[in-house]
């Protein structure tokens, strides 16, 4: 386990305010580099606290990566706009599920997406959903990473997939992490050389303008119309 449980002092996440900016996404996302990540398994994992506020979870985007032209593969976790836009997708490789569970707008929901070539596992504050007798490519991640934002690259920016809200604790490993280990790090400040872990960014050295990588990789991003704030999401545990 790691050895800070319940970290002495202030903690710090991301407020991004959304579209409501001017050059929308442009202005409220965190970029971070590419990952180069070159085989599967992969876990993405993240705290996220949407504003109370229904039209900011209109296909409003925690986290995704794709490829410059239309056509290209893509990874991220995101609102969905179709069917029901308080439902959130894991989508990998343009394909994505849409689990029943919907997260809480206005409280701190902890997401996981888990893939190996042979399975896909989605994490909504600890309630997993799966696809299986699918077979899964490695998504290359050679391109940014937006955190709070959907970039389409290829057609007219779409503004409307923002997230108004607050980001804290994004991690990437390339391990397979089990049920067990999500629900026993998720509320846990890691020491950024845990093995496995790719790449970790917990905004709480407020480095301005820049998303500071806690691993020993240095994937540090570019903070873009965000702003630090105090995050509640460690006080909310009484036990520890």
């Amino acid at each position: 386990m790691p050895e800070t449980l319940n970290p002495k002092g202030e903690n710090y996440a991301i407020w991004l305010p959304g579209a409501a900016t001017n050059a929308g996404g442009a202005n409220s996302n965190v970029t971070l580099p590419p990952l180069n990540i070159s085989s599967l398994p992969v876990t993405i994992e993240m705290w996220y606290k949407p504003d109370q506020d229904a039209a900011s979870t209109y296909y409003a985007t925690l986290f995704y990566s794709r490829g410059t032209t239309a056509g290209n593969p893509n990874v991220g976790i995101q609102y969905d706009r179709w069917t029901d836009t308080e439902k959130i997708k894991a989508v990998w490789n343009g394909s994505g599920q849409i689990p029943e569970v919907r997260p809480v707008p206005g409280e701190w929901n902890h997401v996981a997406l888990v893939v190996t070539p042979t399975s896909k596992l989605f994490y909504i504050n600890g309630v997993p959903f799966t696809e299986s007798g699918i077979s899964y490519t490695n998504f290359p991640f050679s391109w940014d990473i937006y955190l709070g934002w959907d970039n389409i690259y290829w057609t007219t920016v779409d503004d409307s997939r923002t997230l108004k809200g607050e980001i804290d604790e994004v991690r990437i490993w390339t391990t397979e992490r089990s049920a067990q280990e999500l629900e026993a790090y998720k509320y846990a400040v890691l020491n950024g050389d845990e093995p496995g872990l790719h790449g970790y960014w917990n905004f709480d050295d407020q480095a301005e303008g820049v998303a500071t990588d806690l691993s020993v990789h240095g994937f540090h991003g570019t903070i873009n119309g965000g702003s630090y704030t105090t995050s509640t999401l460690f006080s909310q545990m009484e036990y520890l």
